[in-house]
């Protein structure tokens, strides 16, 4: 009878484990997948993109089309040279930086951009707090502003001949030393 009891408890158990995973999954940061904060699952809706998850699929890109990259880890050298004729061949590349390899990517395209790598902070034109400040997407068809949220952004230096896409306020500033507050010296983005 006890035995009787303990099988049912675990088989309990185990259908309420895995109906809490069918109902709540793990997603991962930057996951297409993901059901969760990051927004990336409605960009790549919206860009018709399709997930690579595999360094060897990047052969299948094709251009005109668009390459949303998040690198975690360093990228091989062919990959690089992969996405370098892509984007040469037409492709968009939209490079997000959150593990400080966005710009081992620039570089190895040759691009005249680099991630600061310091916090944006926008104390006026935020969203939750002075660290998620918001961008204003510049349109060509002037039928509105548009803007996005900066999660913990950064800023971009630029070397020049490169077109800005969206711009923080005027009383955005990198916090260089990360204090929380504008210093003499910090860059007014």
């Amino acid at each position: 009878m006890m035995s009787r009891v303990w099988f049912n408890a675990v088989l309990v158990a185990g259908v309420g484990v895995a109906m809490l995973t069918w109902l709540h999954p793990a997603d991962a940061d930057f996951s297409v997948a993901g059901r969760g904060w990051n927004g990336l699952r409605d960009a790549a809706d919206q860009l018709d993109a399709m997930p690579l998850a595999a360094a060897d699929e990047y052969d299948s890109l094709a251009s005109p089309g668009t390459l949303i990259l998040v690198p975690a880890e360093p990228l091989a050298a062919d990959v690089t040279e992969r996405i370098g004729t892509f984007v040469r061949d037409g492709g968009v590349l939209v490079l997000l930086d959150d593990y400080g390899r966005g710009n081992e990517v620039l570089e190895a395209l040759g691009a005249p951009v680099r991630f600061s790598g310091a916090p944006l902070v926008d104390p006026l034109h935020c969203d939750t707090n002075e660290t998620m400040p918001k961008a204003v997407v510049g349109t060509t068809s002037g039928a509105g502003e548009l803007s996005l949220v900066l999660n913990h952004g950064t800023w971009l230096e630029v070397e020049g001949g490169v077109d800005l896409w969206a711009s923080s306020s005027y009383f955005s500033y990198g916090d260089v030393d990360n204090n929380g507050k504008w210093d003499e010296g910090e860059p007014q983005i």
